[in-house]
Parts: C-alpha cells; structure tokens; sequence
C-alpha cells in the first residue's frame, strides 16, 4: 500500500477542534429558536398544524437569519430555506403514504371447504 501525499494529509488538533465547535453549535441553537418561534407563531396564527407551517417557517427564518446582509441576501435565503422544507416535507409525506400501504386492513380468507 503506497502512503499519501504529504501535503494532502489532514491534520486535527483536537485543542483547536473544540472552538470550532462553539460556533457551529451556537449557530445551530440560534436557526432551532427562530424555526420553533415561527412553527409555534403559525399554528397559534392559523389554528392547524400542517406542512404549510414548517415550510413558512423555513423561508421565515432563512430572511430572517440573514436581514443583516441586506434584503437581497434576506430575499435569497427565505426562497432556499422554504425550499429545502419544501423537499423535507414532501420527502415525508411520500415515505408516510408509501408505508401507509404495509398497514392497511387484509380481509382473511377462508378455506374452500368452509
């Protein structure tokens, strides 16, 4: 087995590793609050909890995690985040109603001779 490059190995540090982790997280934490105060705005606002709401939500909170880069950029990622929820619900809603067909009633058969 031959070895690597050497200038193509990746190196960690595990001392640095830790504080680009406490970025990452907070950044993290930050999208979960806005995303959960927008869902929970919504279904307060419109009295259902459907797919609509996480979608809204997604786009809402995409504009509103980048107002500070000016209202294109705000305008840009309101469309990518109510996409990408877009795709996340749809992809849920065809898995439910995929599966929904392994659990539907069977009427049993009986014997001929019954």
């Amino acid at each position: 087995m031959r070895s690597c490059d050497p200038k193509l190995k990746l190196t960690v540090n595990p001392a640095t590793s830790r504080f680009d982790t406490l970025p990452t997280s907070g950044n993290f934490g930050v999208w979960g609050l806005t995303f959960s105060t927008c869902d929970c705005t919504l279904i307060y606002l419109r009295n259902k909890e459907d797919s609509w709401n996480s979608i809204i939500s997604g786009a809402a909170t995409g504009g509103i995690l980048s107002m500070r880069a000016g209202p294109q950029a705000a305008i840009t990622s309101a469309v990518i985040g109510g996409v990408l929820l877009a795709l996340i619900e749809g992809i849920g809603i065809a898995l439910a109603r995929m599966s929904a067909d392994q659990f539907k009633p069977v009427m049993p058969t009986l014997p001929e001779g019954v």
